[in-house]
């Protein structure tokens, strides 16, 4: 009653939950495009754009300019619609006396073929009109919408949606193609996405967890009660991130099939133990502290160090990253206060009255066994209502003989588990022919896995740090369709801005400038790989073609000062939408504006560095040159990615490590728990490496994450065997019975995590995919390990492992 109470104001804030899919949010870290995104939406403000592509047969044929003409018009129609840039719904300069006048780009009578080429011609061969508003195939062309309406609502999206669909559908039939992109439909597409995921996580997660926990325990009510804990974590969540400013999104939807593994695995061990201790002979009383005085101490730093993988993800430069750590920190604390508060009382109440019973006379290879004379003594104390300080020297007292009673019944058997020909031994399959194969092949096991971390080192090279937004949505996604086909028809995605200095107000218009500007811009363009470039120079160099009424060979910069006064002056006046991309408001600095299509950084940069190089060396006097924040986009991006990956696996080894040391007191021990799950999680980074997966600001978290999990069942282990050292058993019995008390919880609590984490592969995001496929074979690594590698280091070098 009282967690309730405590969590009731989680509770209260479940309605209010929502779902976080604004668009900055997923190019958080594509630092290339969301820097062009902000730029964006900075010039843009209170407006949408929707970006329509339209492909056809011919653009330049009368059906398709009729085809543009009136797919242009349907869309003028829709409210809140303020313009609509098309082919046919766009106008260019003309000269008409000493000044400039705007015409329709299509010309008016269009009909004969002569014309027809004419105008593509025109069209292909124009800078700012080929693969700006018409591909270079002639068979897909751009539609632009600017609409002032409120979209940033779920119901204002969903409408949208359905009237851009409602627009389109008639001219569909008639065998157009189209692709959208637009922030409001974008957010639209990833917030149904996520709801998708959601309904697909949980059924499955569902069914696939009940058949294990059935398999693991075979007690209808255990998972009852398991089911209860679980949903009352995940229930008190949502309202927690809802408190906290959180939202749910792309990044932080996966806390939750995450958060209800570590959960699921923590109480495989509690009830392990429990049913052990119930199976016995003991009374539900008895179980519990039998319970505590074998699990609570290990289940509580487990939890700590999962805390720790998670909490390191909150020194993330990269938003998402820190709130996924943050939110994941809270729910490792709300698990542990459940499992052992509230989750303590449901025990007892499930199981007082109506105690689990062998089928048999209790567990296989255990003689059944009665409650000690001290159980009976403190049962006696307690119903009499003795003194405080009786209470707690009888407890103090039950806790210690429990658990030597038990361990002392756990730990014999085991003493003989690797004499061979003994009638009397009990079957232990699997433990035992794990125990021998150690003992026989410890070394050989060392130097296997040896030779893994050398491979593993090879593999890590390989990573790939280069991020790109458009792999966070998966093939099917209208919104990656779309990037994708403006990347491919329309001459690339990439754009990147050098800026040129001229050292002084409107110095950009002095001829020499100019022209300097102006081979840079012809070096830039015909450089391999670059799609397009543009510049303030080629700017004027066009106005001065339409100055000279269209003459091929006037396509140059004006040779007279005071024409170029007056074409900067005519530029002001018609407010020409390409002038803010090509020089500042000063006149002081033009930009070289190199576009490409979407590439790996380090060829990008390349292609930067090389134009750079060549601007730097034919530059005059008096100039600079810089493209800083264009490359320092770029190199942040992966930059950013690094440091993180470094900080917060540096920042929980480091912890954890701590933590461990002053569980056992023993540094030694704490490295090698450490040793024995890094070597499965650097494994997987390399498996990223080999497989080409990119670390992104997702499957960044899989080193520190993992690795906070994974050293759970090395730390029951180590914990177990230390235990049964001290009890008189040598190094290969000891790991025999660690093998046989612990070896259950630790492959079902495995299974569990990777079960969990597979679930991932429902998702319709690429890189939630990847984290869960991943830390799934992280976690079936760190089982190998602690199963084959860390028994045999145990066996081998037991001194070492005991040292101080």
């Amino acid at each position: 009653m009282v967690a309730v109470v405590l969590c009731l104001p989680f509770f209260l804030r479940l309605p209010q939950f929502k779902l976080s899919s604004e668009a900055s949010t997923l190019l958080e870290g594509d630092q290339r495009n969301l820097a062009s995104y902000e730029k964006v939406r900075q010039i843009l403000a209170e407006v949408e754009v929707l970006v329509i592509s339209l492909e056809c047969a011919d653009v330049f044929s009368l059906q398709g300019i009729d085809s543009v003409r009136r797919v242009s018009d349907a869309f003028q129609k829709l409210p809140g619609v303020e313009d609509v840039k098309s082919l046919t719904h766009s106008v260019k300069p003309v000269r008409r006396g000493l000044g400039f006048e705007m015409v329709p780009l299509v010309p008016s009578g269009l009909s004969a073929e002569h014309e027809l080429e004419q105008f593509k011609k025109f069209c292909l061969e124009h800078p700012l009109i080929r693969d700006v508003m018409v591909s270079a195939d002639g068979r897909h062309t751009l539609i632009t919408v600017t609409c002032r309406r409120p979209l940033d609502t779920p119901e204002a999206q969903r409408q949208l949606r359905a009237e851009v669909d409602e627009t389109l559908a008639p001219f569909q039939r008639e065998g157009l193609r189209f692709q959208l992109l637009t922030v409001p439909l974008i957010e639209h597409e990833i917030r149904s996405a996520l709801w998708q995921d959601v309904q697909r996580f949980l059924p499955a997660s569902a069914i696939l967890l009940a058949l294990i926990l059935w398999w693991t325990f075979r007690s209808w009510r255990i998972l009852l009660l398991v089911a209860a804990s679980q949903l009352f974590v995940l229930f008190a969540l949502p309202g927690a991130m809802q408190m906290t400013g959180f939202s749910l999104s792309v990044f932080t939807v996966m806390l939750f099939p995450l958060l209800s593994g570590i959960h699921l695995a923590q109480l495989a061990h509690v009830y392990s133990a429990f049913q052990v201790a119930q199976l016995s002979g003991q009374t539900t009383e008895e179980a519990l502290r039998t319970m505590l005085a074998t699990v609570f101490k290990s289940c509580l730093f487990s939890l700590v160090t999962t805390a720790v993988g998670l909490l390191s993800l909150a020194t993330s430069e990269v938003r998402q990253i820190r709130e996924f750590g943050f939110l994941g920190t809270f729910g490792v604390c709300l698990i542990f206060f459940f499992t052992f508060g509230p989750g303590l009382a449901l025990m007892k109440w499930a199981f007082e009255r109506r105690p689990l019973r062998a089928q048999s006379g209790g567990i296989p290879g255990l003689p059944a066994a009665q409650p000690s004379q001290a159980t009976q003594n403190l049962l006696e104390n307690l119903s009499s209502g003795g003194s405080r300080g009786n209470q707690a020297h009888f407890q103090k007292s039950e806790i210690r003989n429990q658990k030597s009673e038990i361990g002392q019944r756990l730990l014999t058997p085991a003493a003989t588990i690797l004499q061979t020909g003994s009638p009397n031994l009990p079957n232990r399959g699997w433990t035992d022919w794990i125990a021998r194969f150690v003992e026989r092949h410890g070394k050989a096991t060392i130097i296997a896995v040896a030779a893994t971390i050398l491979v593993t080192c090879w593999g890590i090279s390989k990573v790939r740090t280069d991020i790109r937004a458009v792999e966070f949505l998966n093939r099917q996604s209208q919104t990656r369709q779309a990037v994708e086909e403006l990347d491919r028809i329309y001459g690339g995605i990439n754009v990147v801005q050098i800026e040129i200095d001229s050292g002084s107000e409107n110095g950009i218009n002095q001829l020499d400038f100019l022209r300097y500007v102006e081979q840079l811009q012809r070096y830039a363009e015909t450089y391999p790989g670059v799609s397009a470039a543009y510049s303030y120079a080629q700017l004027l160099s066009m106005i001065n073609q339409i100055w000279e009424e269209g003459r091929a060979d006037a396509l140059k910069l004006p040779q007279n000062p005071l024409l170029i006064n007056l074409f900067v002056l005519a530029l002001k006046s018609q407010n020409y939408p390409f002038l803010t991309a090509l020089c500042d408001k000063t006149y002081r600095t033009a930009y070289l504006v190199v576009r490409t299509r979407d590439m790996p950084s380090d060829r990008y940069l390349s292609i930067v560095h090389a134009i750079e190089r060549h601007a730097e060396a034919t530059k005059p006097a008096g100039i600079s040159i810089s493209a800083a924040a264009g490359i320092h986009s770029i190199l942040e991006a992966d930059r950013r990615i690094l440091r993180s990956q470094m900080n917060s696996a540096g920042s929980s080894s480091a912890v954890i490590g701590v933590v461990l040391s002053l569980l056992w007191r023993s540094p030694v021990l704490a490295s090698l728990s450490l040793i024995t799950n890094a070597i499965p999680v650097a494994f997987v980074l390399a498996i990223a490496g080999f497989t080409g997966v990119p670390l992104n600001c997702i499957t960044i978290m899989v080193a520190a994450i993992c690795l906070g999990i994974a050293v759970d069942d090395s730390i029951h282990f180590i914990t177990h065997w230390r235990d049964a050292r001290r009890s008189g058993l040598s190094p290969v019995e000891a790991v025999a019975s660690a093998f046989w008390v612990k070896g259950r919880p630790i492959i079902f609590t495995s299974w569990i995590l990777i079960a969990v984490f597979s679930i991932f592969w429902f998702s319709s995001f690429p890189p939630v995919v990847e984290f869960g496929l991943l830390s799934a074979v992280a976690f079936a690594g760190a089982l190998a390990t602690v199963l084959f590698f860390l028994p045999a280091v145990l066996c081998v070098f037991p001194r070492k492992s005991e040292a101080k």
